[in-house]
């Protein structure tokens, strides 16, 4: 869910600190609680002259990236987690009142405390915020097309 969150919060992201342009996460698969993850390296050339990061001949490189896909995909997700929840599968409690599902994970060796989804009336996923075990969130929230609208990243202390 991080990787897809970070994908869709840079689908315009040209130039990122650690030069070139943002290269979203590809996740290949997962098993035991881990992924196999690639980056995309081929970016996609769009004709803007007026732009920053234009090259000399007035292109500009954004991430390679189907942004309704990944939409897609966080919310497919996001539905994965909520039927676990309701399996008690890997959870200590859950709270899900129809529009929004508190999950709290039991697993000791985890790095996730827990996740909090808000939906819209199509089930659609409008805002989500991760807890990790050392007490940084993570909160996403959604336009309605799926496009992120703010992203935050704190520590809380």
């Amino acid at each position: 869910m991080a990787l897809t969150a970070s994908n869709l919060g840079n689908e315009n992201t040209t130039r990122t600190p650690e030069g070139g342009v943002y290269r979203p996460f590809k996740i290949k698969s997962c098993a035991n609680g881990g992924c196999d993850v690639d980056r995309t390296d081929s970016p996609i050339m769009k004709y803007l002259p007026d732009h920053p990061d234009a090259d000399q001949n007035g292109y500009v490189a954004f991430p390679n990236m189907d942004i309704k896909t990944e939409y897609a995909t966080f919310n497919m997700t996001a539905a994965k987690l909520r039927l676990l929840g309701l399996e008690k599968t890997c959870v200590t409690r859950m709270i899900d009142n129809g529009s929004s599902v508190l999950l709290s994970y039991s697993e000791k060796n985890s790095d996730i405390k827990e996740d909090i989804f808000n939906f819209d009336k199509n089930q659609q996923v409008i805002s989500w915020m991760r807890t990790d075990s050392k007490g940084a969130s993570t909160t996403v929230n959604f336009f309605s097309n799926g496009k992120i609208s703010s992203h935050l990243l704190c520590l809380s202390r």
